[in-house]
């Protein structure tokens, strides 16, 4: 099913528990470094949702909010929310409320492949593309979305798919700039956490429509004089089992994003330990000093929020059950 951006709707107390998600991870995410854009971000990131909030808004609206988010990632970069219609696949609908119309149209209908432009690569490979320099990279030299971009004076485009719970992509969110440049490390996490919260907003957003086509289906039903007590108790009984189920996806989802900003070393020495090897042990088998293999652990502790092993070890086996 696509997501129709101008129809879903958001409730005021899912935007208050996304925010404060969203707020929780970048801080623990930046908790180490002094990053001024970073720092910038994060004090204009909840301000920005909370202005939008409305007793329910338009999912438009709130990815717009997500937009401005991104515009805090860099100095004078614009930010657009690309959704995909894998029926085609093409790119389908556009939020962006900073870049130029004409360029967001010329988008809609793209087909979804590797040479169709950065949007178009990361959705399509299901994986970060960072165009540095779209006048200059071999790769987009014959590509018509640098003709686009050029025209629009666009010259580095920054993309990241947008993930559903099971895995799908939904869409990309693109920072784009006039200037060449590929993000800082710093960045790339920032860019990655909005790609998260729109996610959780369009995944309730459709949830919430979903729940409210269901509530109009039990109205006829009960119009009909089919008994509505027994039947709007079976619905609130498997309404109650699907909020633990996405309760328990969205726990899971926030573990392994925490996985996923793992340095490959961080993450080797995780699996080494939650295997249960020593640090002596972890240190041989990688080849590093055992005062190394302590430092990583310390971070990925941090990282993971863990607090303890057993938090971690836990942590582990939800993402990967084999552990």
């Amino acid at each position: 099913m696509r997501l129709d951006p101008d129809s879903l709707t958001v409730s005021r107390a899912t935007l208050l528990n996304l925010i404060n998600i969203s707020r929780n991870d970048r801080e623990y995410a930046f908790a180490d470094r002094h990053s001024d854009e970073f720092v910038g971000a994060c004090q204009t990131s909840g301000q920005a949702l909370l202005e939008t909030m409305a007793a329910r808004r338009r999912l438009s609206k709130m990815l717009e909010a997500v937009c401005r988010m991104g515009e805090q990632v860099a100095d004078g970069c614009r930010c657009g929310i690309y959704l995909i219609d894998w029926s085609a696949p093409r790119i389908w609908d556009f939020v962006a409320p900073n870049l130029p119309a004409s360029f967001n149209t010329s988008l809609c209908g793209l087909p979804v492949h590797c040479d169709s432009g950065p949007c178009a690569r990361a959705a399509y490979l299901n994986t970060a593309v960072f165009a540095g320099d779209l006048d200059t990279d071999p790769l987009w030299l014959t590509s018509a979305f640098r003709v686009l971009a050029a025209a629009h004076r666009l010259r580095s485009c920054w993309s990241t798919p947008i993930h559903a719970t099971g895995g799908q992509v939904l869409g990309t969110l693109a920072i784009l700039r006039n200037g060449p440049g590929t993000p800082t490390r710093s960045q790339e996490d920032l860019i990655a956490r909005l790609a998260c919260v729109a996610s959780i907003v369009m995944e309730r957003a459709q949830a919430e429509a979903a729940l409210a086509r269901a509530g109009a289906k039990l109205e006829r039903i009960v119009a009909m004089g089919i008994n509505g007590d027994k039947l709007l108790g079976a619905i609130v009984q498997a309404i109650e089992r699907s909020e633990v189920t996405l309760g328990a996806e969205t726990e899971t989802r926030a573990i392994r994003d925490r996985y996923d900003s793992l340095s490959n070393r961080e993450r080797e020495v995780m699996d080494l330990i939650v295997a249960g090897k020593l640090n002596k042990q972890v240190g041989g088998e990688l080849g590093i000093s055992e005062i190394t293999v302590k430092g990583h652990r310390g971070r990925v502790m941090r990282k993971m929020r863990a607090g303890s092993f057993a938090d971690l070890v836990k942590m582990a086996v939800r993402i990967r059950p084999e552990c």
